[in-house]
């Protein structure tokens, strides 16, 4: 795993406008969602030591700290994480 810092890639993380990131880390997630319905939750990519559920898991919360990002500039509305079922 990536460690305290989630985002994919810290160095960029300001990089651009903040929507064009949420696509990018969108795109990353659905990758990950699609390979682990192809090739199994618990695989991994064998130059990589993260197995498919935590590649998904990390996308998750890449998205969160983008989408945090823009309810900060009040263009979304903040969600309550512990509020979902």
């Amino acid at each position: 795993m990536r460690g305290k810092n989630l985002m994919s890639h810290p160095h960029y993380k300001d990089i651009g406008p903040v929507e064009i990131r949420l696509i990018e880390e969108a795109a990353e997630l659905i990758q990950a969602v699609t390979k682990a319905a192809r090739f199994g939750w618990g695989n991994h990519h064998p130059d990589r030591e993260e197995t498919n559920r935590e590649l998904v898991l990390l996308g998750m919360v890449d998205i969160l700290f983008v989408w945090n990002e823009l309810a900060g500039k009040q263009v979304l509305p903040r969600i309550g994480l512990m509020d979902a079922d």
